[in-house]
């Protein structure tokens, strides 16, 4: 009987990876851990109660394996740099070397516009070339996997693992992900390792990419799903095992899959979200540069000529947490970039799927620069500021900064039978537009069709260089 159970026990060590010494398979050589200020962590497997000894630099960390076979070692925040071997080292016998640079890591997440690869948006061949020219820059890609119930230990499989950019792994990663990286490394001069992550699904929901944590605080309706899209499915197998070592902070393009699906609670669950990964990432409360702790960019979504559909505008809106901007007092360390005019008819994958990423990745990037590195950008496009009755009919809208005005489109009225009718500018001045509307409209809205205009053809841009797209935004207007 005491050799049965023995055998038992034995069985159950190895299946739940007891007694096996080795790291999780996050940790690969040629990786990037997060540099300074924040800890990065490294963590495995082991048999119960084993010493494990990590050697680098002529430091030595000691720690043991806890009851459930893990072991982790957090490390002292260290300067950019690299690259640097670890020596680890498990009962004095086991030995395993892995081979890191220390810069920033980003995560990008999210649906298909975010999994877009490369081989898909305008001048692919120009920017696979383009990308050989960072060898700062390192990618791993998580491979699609979804768990119903429980949060996984570990990310079970990579397409691609941690490596340096190539001519065959850069086509298939994520198009966004890779070119916002590049811009933050330019931004640095090139000088700090930086590491991405592609954790992407297409079509999937807010809801899949969340913790348990989150539908109790928007008092969210319960979604017991099977698939991708259940309830924490790609947070539990994509996201959580992630969150045991640190970030510099995330990118998140989604929300087309929400368009009809719990829209009225997507801006509870943006900002619930937004702060859940912050205060599940190791140090992801530690401020950086200009105090940001944990950057998270968010990225509007885009045009569909899939009918005037004016639910896109509301999740648009809702995406900011119905603030109109970030960062806002919701969301004080996020950034983002308008898409809404980057309408591409012609796309092989579909209109919902513009090529013009390299677009969206400036707005994006420069956003960031503003917010973590105080970098001389606007982190918007104009946002109104004020709305006066300003004739029988009319409604003049006055934003904070300039605007070129370059058509009459884009803004529609709702009125008290909730029917949408699209109005136009009747005039405009510097920083004006003035809007006609009718008696009986309840509602006024900007860039709140599912196709606003043709390609950079909207109305209303900020008149400097950046030449950035107005803000979506609501109006409720007098009865």
């Amino acid at each position: 009987m005491a050799r049965s159970v023995l055998i038992l026990a034995l069985c159950l060590a190895v299946a739940s990876g007891q007694g096996a010494f080795r790291l999780a398979n996050y940790y690969q050589n040629d990786m990037v851990l997060q540099m300074e200020p924040k800890r990065a962590v490294i963590w495995g497997f082991g048999e119960v109660g084993a010493r494990i000894e990590v050697n680098f630099e002529n430091s030595q960390i000691v720690s043991g394996v806890n009851a459930d076979g893990t072991w982790k070692v957090t490390l002292l925040p260290h300067a950019a740099g690299g690259p640097i071997d670890f020596e680890i080292i498990h009962n004095n016998v086991d030995r395993t070397v892995l081979t890191a640079w220390f810069g920033d890591v980003w995560v990008c997440s999210g649906q298909s516009n975010m999994a877009m690869p490369v081989s898909q948006i305008y001048n692919s061949t120009e920017e696979v070339n383009n990308a050989l020219l960072y060898p700062n820059i390192r990618i791993l890609k998580v491979e699609r996997k979804f768990s119903i119930d429980a949060e996984l230990d570990e990310v079970n499989s990579f397409n691609v693992g941690w490596s340096a950019l190539t001519a065959s792994n850069v086509p298939g990663f994520s198009a966004l992900c890779l070119l916002y990286g590049e811009r933050i490394s330019e931004a640095l001069g090139n000088t700090r390792p930086i590491g991405l992550i592609d954790s992407t699904w297409g079509g999937t929901r807010i809801e899949a990419w969340f913790s348990k944590r989150v539908p109790v605080y928007c008092l969210t309706p319960a979604n017991d799903g099977v698939d991708q899209n259940s309830e924490s499915a790609l947070w539990n197998a994509m996201i959580a095992p992630l969150t045991k070592t640190s970030v510099r902070g995330a990118i998140w393009y989604q929300g087309e899959a929400n368009v009809g699906n719990n829209p009225t609670y997507y801006a509870c669950h943006i900002a619930a979200l937004v702060r859940d990964w912050k205060l599940t990432f190791v140090d992801g409360q530690v401020g950086a540069e200009n105090d940001v702790a944990f950057p998270f960019g968010v990225v509007q979504v885009g045009p569909t000529e899939r009918g005037d559909n004016y639910n896109w505008g509301k999740l648009r809106f809702h995406q900011t947490a119905d603030q109109g901007v970030l960062p806002n007092p919701l969301m004080a360390d996020a950034f983002f970039a308008a898409a809404y005019d980057l309408t591409d008819r012609d796309a092989p994958t579909g209109d919902i799927h513009p090529r013009d990423k390299q677009t969206v990745a400036d707005r994006l990037s420069n956003a960031a620069r503003k917010l973590i590195y105080g970098e001389d950008f606007q982190a918007y496009g104009p946002r109104p500021i004020d709305s006066t009755v300003s004739a029988p009919g009319e409604i003049t809208i006055t934003f904070d900064r300039n605007i070129r005005v370059s058509g009459t489109e884009g803004f529609a009225t709702q009125n008290s039978a909730g029917a949408w009718v699209p109005t136009s500018i009747v005039a405009s001045t510097g920083n004006t537009v003035t809007v006609a509307v009718a008696a009986d409209d309840v509602l006024l809205t900007y860039a709140y069709r599912s196709t606003v205009c043709e390609y950079k053809q909207c109305s209303i841009y900020s008149d400097d260089a950046a030449d950035l797209p107005a803000q979506p935004w609501q109006w409720d207007l007098p009865v």
